[in-house]
């Protein structure tokens, strides 16, 4: 897939990952579309947050919550999601967890979709914390899991 950093969506989710990093000089956000197909149909949207130092334990508490979180209210759209199922997060440890989600907004895209599921692992290690969203949710979430820890090992490498 083509990375693709000013995919619609991104610069909203861009702005969420920065609010978050704001106050703390040592936090760094990545934001990034990945797409394929004829019409970028597939698509991968990728959110992280690298810490230099390791993570607080608030920090970590708070990332464990947004893993199990049951829904986000977006003005115009909501998402609910199914059961959050742990998954091997690889050779590079911490915790990954896998959901499919569900998101109806308000008015239709340019092909008349009002309705849309994903599927989302996300991982958390000692100073990292990653969301991949894989918007075919037929995939399952075990070949997603999978996808996610192929994406890790190119993307991050231990300390």
């Amino acid at each position: 897939m083509k990375r693709d950093d000013n995919a619609p969506g991104t610069a909203a989710m861009r702005q969420r990952a920065e609010a978050i990093a704001q106050d703390d000089p040592h936090k760094h956000v990545i934001v990034t579309t990945y797409k394929s197909g004829q019409f970028g149909e597939n698509h991968m949207e990728v959110f992280a947050v690298e810490n230099d130092v390791p993570f607080s334990e608030k920090d970590r508490t708070e990332a464990l919550t947004d893993m199990n979180d049951g829904s986000a209210d977006v003005p115009g759209m909501k998402v609910t999601h199914g059961e959050v199922k742990d998954a091997d997060p690889g050779p590079l440890g911490g915790v990954m967890k896998c959901k499919v989600t569900f998101t109806k907004i308000e008015s239709t895209d340019a092909s008349g979709n009002h309705q849309f599921s994903s599927t989302i692992c996300a991982w958390l290690d000692g100073n990292t914390y990653v969301t991949v969203v894989d918007g075919d949710s037929t995939t399952g979430l075990a070949k997603a899991a999978d996808h996610v820890r192929q994406f890790r090992a190119q993307a991050e490498t231990r300390r």
